[in-house]
């Protein structure tokens, strides 16, 4: 994992000497929980690229996947959620295709970015990407967790995501960001959103987090 991984940005961007006590503290024992949710994100992966059909996908209820050490089964529950992270990514497709943008619309699943304009040891995954060059760049996560239910509203992790996206895959040339977690067990809405427009807004993101990286990296 990157030291300045974007899923624990919320801990580092907000105290940069847990870098260096993270660095010399034994890693956790691996949670059921964890495994479960990696579970889902296989699905995910393979149903938004095509990789596995409707069909296919309802046809796993039943089978046990091991996973970190578990045995993680694939339950109705499971497949659902994996079926309304698809249509949600779809529906955000045929949107910016209706839209004013004239360039194409692009999307990417589990993409690796990086932002070694701000530290050499960001990086991380993107669940999904989606952009349309001078007009929106979305950042999608999944989430399966139960209970406390993600805010994107000037989330970390994926404004992280964002930032990265720009430097490595997607250009800079965007009017609009936006924030996108799809959460189905955690109760309310299943997607929320947050939208970040201007360039003052995101010049305020790179600032925090060069100042935040460079921090971390002098504590470790």
């Amino acid at each position: 994992h990157a030291k300045l991984a974007p899923s624990a940005a919320a801990r580092w961007m907000n105290c940069p000497g847990s870098v260096a006590a993270c660095a010399v503290v034994p890693p956790g024992a691996p949670s059921e929980h964890a495994a479960q949710g990696t579970v889902a994100h296989m699905l995910c992966e393979k149903l938004v690229t095509g990789t596995l059909t409707d069909h296919a996908l309802m046809g796993r209820v039943g089978d046990v996947v091991e996973e970190d050490g578990f045995d993680i089964a694939i339950d109705d529950e499971m497949v659902n959620a994996a079926i309304l992270y698809r249509d949600a990514i779809i529906t955000e497709t045929e949107k910016m295709r209706g839209g004013r943008g004239r360039t194409p619309v692009v999307g990417k699943a589990e993409v690796r970015v990086y932002a070694r304009a701000f530290d050499k040891a960001l990086y991380g995954t993107a669940d999904y990407l989606l952009y349309q060059k001078g007009a929106v760049l979305k950042v999608v996560d999944f989430k399966y967790g139960k209970g406390v239910a993600v805010s994107p509203e000037e989330n970390e992790q994926l404004t992280i995501y964002a930032l990265a996206a720009m430097e490595s895959e997607a250009g800079q040339a965007f009017d609009t960001i936006e924030l996108i977690i799809v959460q189905p067990r955690a109760g309310g809405g299943a997607v929320r959103r947050w939208v970040g427009a201007g360039p003052g807004l995101w010049s305020t993101a790179r600032a925090e987090a060069l100042e935040t990286g460079a921090q971390a990296e002098a504590a470790i």
